[in-house]
């Protein structure tokens, strides 16, 4: 589904060029669960994320949605309302992703509108009780604004967010590092169940392999841009 080929990250000009990733080649289907892994700031880890997102131009490669350019289709509002509906990316920050000035029922049902065209009050409403009920949320919430809601509950209207549009597959970049680990196990476990049922491709991001380990079944360790190990692995039963 999300194919990435020879994908290379550059910056900077002359001798002060770096890569940020070295000719990365991989693929996410409908049931990948991947988690990348780089321990050090310039390990390139999150510079893929956020090509295979969409939120970064590659050097040189390409990334590839089914048989058609990402690059392509970002050209156009349609192309990209389209990829951005089946292509959801999660990052940290999770806290100033949410404007306090608008209800929750306001910031999820957001996305619902643009990238899927849901107009009609009871579908949106219908969705959102769904997806709250899929990631243990009270529906009454959505009537309150992001500053009443714990870390932890931030983090899983964010998901609500993503999810609730249907994505094909889903990038977490470092989302939920800053929650403590039970928090964290907790959460990672409602996402990977929800992937597993809805059938979408997982890609979790984390500077630790324990951190990943438990929710996927292949991990790639990257080091200044490279990937230097690949495992499979058998996810533990959450």
């Amino acid at each position: 589904m999300l194919f990435a080929e020879e994908l290379r990250k550059e910056q900077g000009r002359g001798r002060r060029k770096t890569t940020l990733v070295h000719d990365v080649t991989l693929e996410i289907g409908t049931r990948t669960a991947l988690g990348i892994v780089g321990a050090a700031p310039d390990s390139g880890a999150s510079a893929l994320a956020k090509m295979l997102a969409g939120l970064e131009a590659p050097s040189s490669g390409e990334v590839r949605l089914c048989s058609a350019s990402v690059a392509q289709l970002l050209r156009t509002p349609a192309g990209r309302k389209s990829f951005r509906r089946r292509v959801q990316y999660l990052g940290s920050g999770v806290a100033t992703s949410f404007d306090s000035r608008r209800t929750l029922a306001e910031a999820v049902s957001a996305p619902l509108k643009t990238l899927r065209g849901m107009h009609a009050e009871a579908e949106i409403k219908e969705r959102l009780v769904t997806v709250a009920d899929e990631l243990g949320l009270e529906a009454a919430w959505y009537q309150i604004h992001s500053t009443h809601l714990s870390p932890e509950e931030l983090h899983r209207f964010a998901l609500a967010r993503a999810l609730a549009v249907e994505p094909d597959v889903l990038v977490l970049d470092s989302f939920g590092t800053d929650l403590s680990e039970c928090s964290y196990a907790e959460l990672m476990g409602v996402v990977r169940r929800l992937a597993e049922d809805r059938e979408f491709g997982l890609v979790c991001v984390d500077r630790s392999t324990p951190a990943v380990y438990p929710y996927v079944r292949e991990v790639l360790v990257m080091e200044a841009g490279r990937i230097v190990h690949r495992q499979e692995v058998t996810p533990v039963r959450v």
